[in-house]
């Protein structure tokens, strides 16, 4: 995952579904830049529910990469160093 992106890259494009994945992560991690501009001006309860959404974000992008058996992800799930 690129230091800018919440969500991860992926680097091992095998499928359609993969490839689909791919461009939705790209579209989500350009939301996710958007928003972060103005969480300055979010209120509290704001701020945490954009947390609670990064958050739930992450889990969905690596829970769908593991349900592709990507690799990489199942590996860094299990804390495999291959």
């Amino acid at each position: 995952m690129s230091e800018q992106n919440l969500i991860p890259d992926i680097i091992d494009i095998r499928k359609m579904t993969t490839a689909t994945c791919a461009m939705a992560f790209e579209e989500l991690n350009e939301a996710v830049r958007t928003i972060e501009l103005t969480t300055s001006e979010m209120n509290k309860r704001q701020l945490e529910l954009w947390t609670r959404l990064k958050v739930s974000l992450v889990d969905f992008s690596r829970d769908m990469l593991l349900a592709e058996a990507h690799h990489e992800e199942i590996d860094r799930r299990l804390g495999l160093k291959l």
